[in-house]
């Protein structure tokens, strides 16, 4: 019954039957394939103001003078006021900066560098969170089992099985969906640390180059109606903070008077003036965006920021129909296989080999159960596999049978034959498919993408033929020989 649906139309089937099809792959139903590369040139640069940010708080704290504090890609760079607060300088960087992170000292200069390890590490981090964000954002899309993998140092392979539309995809990567708010820098201001960002009507503000609260901060977006000036119900963003961004985001909005500019993908979405003290964690995202744009937009937030941009450097979309015709291919050549495996059977072992032929036909539907209760991705490799496996499954009867030739052929009678045979062969059956297990093992580690799919098919194969070959078809033996009674193993 778990087959069923992935053989037979939907509406046929009775409704109280479990529905659950087996899941296609790419090659086998069409779909979106994209190969992203990540760009961290931004990558360092970022991390650098995470870290000053903190270390102008943790200086502030503990009363360590410094001036002319500066980061960029390279690392962190400040002028310590006194050289006796050198050694509690560097026991609170060490706290909040990474232990890889080179650090010089020279007279008041000090200088925190990235090493080479580090710098490997941040990246390899930024892939592997890049594809958890990828997975949530099509996740998002509906879209179901999306196969997602790091390819290299810096490229990202995303297939997504049955969608036909890839700008639709790349709508939700092409935005890294990066989430900062600033401080708007003061009209009155002297400070030279600022940068200019517009925002979507392409106004200019002037903003305070610290990031003051990050998208991490951020525990939950949907999208929401406020009331706006004018009394009418407006399309916006409502932000429920983490616990420590509840807090910061309440230390920030003691000052009130001041204009806090919240930023997407160097985007100001809205610059509110903060009225009076927000307690409770909750921030509202106002602007002229549609309801739409607002949904969009707190996916991307609820998703998390990609920490790295991406470019397509590939695309290609795979019709149905190809995948179609693979299927058909498919199951053609393991019929094929299948007529031609039978007739073999019958013509070297008469009923014995039409019994083991009967075992291939259930291996293969506890092979394709198994893979539906797995989740498992069936691709064309994995036909194939399939293929394969119709060959491999009726190998144990053939060395179960020729045992049983040999035994028949020393004199004696078919039972004991039958019973000698079964056993003596084991230990080549179990010898040939473990060797072939370990193959496949190799395969599965080594490989990605198709081979796994073929090295996953042949394993659950290998596995389930050894009840089909041994306990089945020894069972369908006895059965028959207890209703027809007979001294050949050609029956």
């Amino acid at each position: 019954m778990v087959v069923l649906p992935s053989l037979i139309p939907a509406n046929i089937l009775p409704q109280w039957m479990p529905y659950k099809k087996i899941v296609l792959g790419l090659d086998l139903q069409g779909g979106v394939h994209l190969v992203l590369e990540a760009r961290t040139g931004d990558l360092f640069k970022d991390q650098s103001n995470q870290y000053a940010s903190r270390l102008k708080k943790a200086f502030l704290k503990e009363k360590i003078g410094y001036r002319a504090l500066k980061f960029d890609g390279n690392g962190i760079s400040f002028e310590l006021q006194s050289l006796q607060q050198s050694k509690q300088m560097e026991e609170v960087a060490r706290h909040i900066l990474s232990k890889d992170m080179d650090c010089k000292i020279m007279g008041k200069n000090v200088f925190f560098s990235y090493s080479n390890r580090l710098k490997k590490e941040l990246q390899r981090q930024a892939l592997a969170q890049s594809v958890e964000v990828i997975r949530r954002r099509v996740d998002e899309t509906g879209t179901v089992e999306p196969l997602i993998q790091v390819q290299g140092d810096r490229n990202i392979v995303l297939q997504i099985p049955g969608s036909q539309d890839p700008e639709k995809v790349k709508s939700r990567l092409n935005k890294t969906g990066k989430l900062n708010f600033y401080w708007v820098a003061e009209k009155t201001s002297t400070n030279l640390d600022v940068w200019e960002c517009k925002d979507r009507e392409g106004r200019i503000y002037r903003l305070d180059k610290e990031i003051v609260l990050t998208g991490k901060d951020v525990a939950s977006a949907k999208a929401d109606y406020h009331v706006a000036e004018d009394g009418q119900n407006r399309p916006c963003i409502s932000l429920m903070l983490t616990s420590e961004g509840s807090y910061q985001f309440s230390e920030l909005t003691r000052e009130t008077g001041r204009v806090l500019a919240i930023v997407l993908d160097n985007v100001i979405l809205s610059a509110p003036k903060i009225q009076s003290h927000i307690p409770n964690g909750q921030a509202v995202i106002t602007g002229n965006q549609t309801l739409e744009e607002c949904q969009g937009l707190a996916t991307m937030i609820r998703s998390g920021s990609l920490p790295v941009a991406l470019t397509i450097l590939e695309e290609k979309v795979v019709g149905p129909g190809m995948g179609a015709d693979s299927i058909q291919s498919g199951i053609v050549a393991t019929i094929v296989a299948i007529g031609a495996v039978a007739s073999l059977m019958w013509f070297c072992y008469g009923w014995f080999g039409t019994f083991a032929v009967i075992a291939v036909g259930f291996n293969l539907l506890f092979l394709i159960t198994v893979l539906i209760y797995m989740g498992a991705t069936l691709t064309l490799p994995g036909i194939a596999g399939m293929a394969v496996t119709v060959g491999m499954a009726v190998d144990a009867n053939v060395l179960v049978n020729e045992r049983i030739k040999e035994e028949l052929l020393l004199g004696r009678k078919l039972l004991p034959a039958i019973d000698s045979g079964y056993r003596r062969a084991m230990n080549s059956v179990i010898d040939s498919n473990l060797t072939t297990l370990i193959a496949v093992g190799l395969l599965f580690g080594f490989g990605s993408g198709p081979v796994r799919g073929f090295a996953v098919t042949m394993a659950i194969g290998i596995m389930t033929s050894m009840f089909t070959a041994i306990s089945m078809t020894r069972t369908m033996v006895s059965f028959w020989l207890q209703r027809f009674p007979s001294t050949s193993i050609l029956i």
